[in-house]
């Protein structure tokens, strides 16, 4: 498989902040053949309830990794590294 060939290479699934939960596990399950290894959530700054971020992150036991802001995430990734990290929402 092309994905196993890179040693070094990590594989992060991609979600909007702003799907239902019901379907971010819809999504996590479809691609979880891929075994990424953390979650990366866009368009946090456009959620209102961050609750499905926390949940799906629990039910695929995958860490959250980054998230992004901003248009097309212009506003940057940002590292999860802890609570503080999520102190601006």
């Amino acid at each position: 498989m092309l994905l196993t060939s890179v040693p070094e290479l990590q594989t992060h699934l991609v979600l909007s902040a702003t799907t239902r939960d019901v379907e971010l596990y819809e999504m996590a399950a479809r691609f979880s053949r891929f075994h990424p290894q953390g979650l990366i959530f866009s368009k946090l700054d456009e959620a209102s309830i961050y609750g499905a971020v926390f949940n799906v992150s629990q039910k695929t036991k995958l860490p959250i990794m980054y998230f992004t802001t901003g248009a097309a995430g212009s506003g940057g990734y940002r590292g999860c590294h802890g609570r503080s990290e999520w102190s601006a929402f």
